[in-house]
């Protein structure tokens, strides 16, 4: 899910006079733990023929598998 509702989100918590404190904790809960959590849980397992590409949530983890014989480019980014 995007950022962009969540601030639209906060934008009216805070139009509505919602302190400081509770912007904080409604940031924490709702948008930097899952993605915590997400990143946590995304794994890449190279073998012989099949890159296994893991995306994991607070609940729940999906794996991709992903053929080499597929794979057309790579970059790399730090």
């Amino acid at each position: 899910m995007g950022l962009l509702p969540w601030i639209v989100v906060l934008f009216v918590f805070y139009s509505q006079g919602w302190t400081e404190e509770i912007m904080t904790s409604v940031i924490l809960i709702i948008i930097i733990v899952p993605r915590y959590f997400m990143w946590r849980r995304t794994k890449y397992t190279l073998t012989d023929d099949t890159l296994l590409y893991q995306r994991g949530g607070i609940t729940s983890t999906r794996a991709y598998p992903l053929p080499i014989s597929k794979i057309k480019d790579v970059r790399t980014r730090y």
